[in-house]
Parts: C-alpha cells; structure tokens; sequence
C-alpha cells in the first residue's frame, strides 16, 4: 500500500528558554496518548519532520518538532562553545520540561 504525503505548512511557536527562544511545531490529537519531540541535525530545522507530522497526529500521537539553538528560527548566540552536545541536551530537557507531558519519546538525526 502506498500513502501520498502532503507537506503543509505548519503554524511556528516559540518557547523562552534560558538561552533565548526555541521555535517549535506542535500538532497531535486532544487526547494524545503519548507525545514525540523530533530534533534535526546539525543543518536541520524543524521542517525536516514536516512530512510525519499529519500521519503521527492521526496514529493518536502529540508531534512536536524543534528547531534547536541557532537553527532556522530559533536564536542562537555567536559563541561556538554554546552549541556543544551537553549543551543542547540541556537545552532539549529543558525544552521536554514545558511541554507538560509525562515521558516523550524523542526522535533525532
């Protein structure tokens, strides 16, 4: 069976973390049943999930994609030593944290 995806463009929030704003799309359900936190890699954004999300809202699932710290909409500082692995989990956790949902699961390139 083959299923036509469509991208559509998805409404951008913004979240006040404690190294400056993180954009995010945030699409599920009314009642999802559990909740999937989608970060793209280094050259990424949060448009890079943009196709899943419609299929994941529908399967009953809370789809929320970052862009992380300094990628497309999110701001960034000019420091390199900011965008170090420990750092960007933080800034992840942190993130997770003002969703208000129990346990994500978090999904990454």
């Amino acid at each position: 069976m083959t299923m036509a995806l469509t991208l559509v463009p998805l409404p951008t929030h913004h979240v006040a973390l404690a190294a400056g704003d993180l954009a995010y799309h945030d699409v599920g359900p009314p009642d999802p049943r559990a909740t999937a936190v989608f970060v793209p890699g280094y050259t990424g954004s949060k448009e890079d999930f943009g196709l899943v999300a419609a299929p994941i809202a529908e399967a009953g699932v809370r789809y929320v994609a970052i862009d992380q710290r300094g990628q497309f909409e999110s701001v960034g500082p000019d420091d390199p030593a900011a965008y170090t692995v420990e750092g960007l989990a933080i800034e992840l956790v942190e993130f997770v944290e003002t969703l208000g949902d129990g346990p994500v699961h978090v999904v990454g390139h």
